[in-house]
């Protein structure tokens, strides 16, 4: 059978497995399968040369992202057979886990540039990721259930505030900035979107603003970025040692980059080419013209997540899909 959505001419198949169906959007999967195409082509050219030294095999690194990219297809497979209103079976369990691991990563996780972020493989594994897919997951149904008083401070944006000040506090202890920021951001965009009324919209936007200033001031890293940023507007050579590594690279590719494979900055000294530094070796090797069209593959996975949230048949099912798009957007 097939699903006509009503904004768009696209079907959408639906395969039965049992009692099951499993639903898929085909501009989502198409252009999900170009970004990890694409993810996967610049790693093994980003990492082989490290991956022969550290580990023997030119394509350590690589076979490493296509094992989670299995595991990923394997939980969105998973998740697509069960009906999202059942996950409110699991919220509690799951907010328990979060906040256990995030105080675990703190207390015996791998202190790297000095900060405790990772646990597992390598330091492959970030809490603080999975926090933001849970935090979307628990406050999607939270606000769906607290739709009556929402616009009450003392039982809508208080307890809210509360919630997102806990795990955004245990992600900023490690410290991880710009992570505490896109929890506090996905919070105040989910607020906006479950129904909140203006005067709330600008108080979440004052408070939003003084929190981030604070965040700032009061966090080395956040200073320390701060001035980097506005030292290298001033001139390039006061800009962070990353920065000034990834300008040759930028500078190397042109319009139209120097061929795939055959860029050189990433074995100068430029800090994780493979993580870090992977859209200045992606400038280099497919220039500032390739660049720009995977930029529009994320506008184009924005467009259609957002367009699945348009279309759910309730707000749960709004919230959930906003939430995860603007998160990997």
């Amino acid at each position: 059978t097939f699903v006509r959505t009503p904004s768009t001419s696209v079907t959408r198949p639906i395969r039965k497995l049992g009692r099951f169906q499993l639903y898929f959007d085909l501009w989502l999967s198409v252009v999900l399968f170009a970004l990890l195409v694409v993810g996967l082509m610049f790693v093994y050219s980003a990492s082989w040369k490290f991956s022969m030294k550290e580990y023997g095999d030119v394509a350590a690194v690589m076979n490493s992202q296509i094992r989670w990219i299995g595991i990923g297809a394997f939980i969105i497979i998973a998740m697509n057979l069960f009906d999202y209103h059942w996950y409110k079976k699991l919220l509690i369990p799951m907010m328990v886990l979060i906040f256990f691991a995030l105080v675990y990563v703190k207390l015996v996780g791998e202190i790297r540039n000095n900060a405790q972020r990772t646990i597992l493989e390598g330091g492959s594994v970030q809490p603080s990721e999975f926090a933001m897919l849970a935090m979307i997951i628990y406050l999607s149904f939270w606000l769906v259930s607290k739709q009556e008083v929402l616009n009450k401070m003392a039982f809508g944006l208080v307890p809210m505030g509360l919630i997102l000040g806990i795990y955004a506090g245990l992600i900023f202890w490690q410290p991880d900035l710009s992570a505490t920021l896109t929890m506090l951001i996905l919070g105040a965009l989910l607020f906006i979107l479950a129904g909140a009324d203006l005067r709330q919209i600008l108080i979440i936007l004052a408070v939003g603003i003084l929190v981030i200033i604070l965040l700032v001031l009061f966090s080395d890293t956040g200073r320390t970025r701060i001035d980097q940023f506005i030292k290298g507007f001033i001139s390039p050579k006061e800009a962070s040692d990353h920065i000034q590594l990834a300008i040759p690279a930028i500078v190397s590719g042109g319009w139209f980059g120097v061929g795939i494979g055959r860029g050189s900055a990433k074995f100068e000294g430029m800090p994780y080419p493979w993580t870090d530094s992977i859209f200045a070796v992606i400038i280099e090797e497919i220039g500032i013209i390739g660049a720009v069209l995977i930029v529009l593959l994320y506008v184009l996975f924005m467009w259609r997540g957002l367009t699945i949230a348009k279309n759910a048949p309730d707000l749960l099912g709004r919230l959930l899909a906003a939430g995860v798009t603007f998160w990997i957007s």
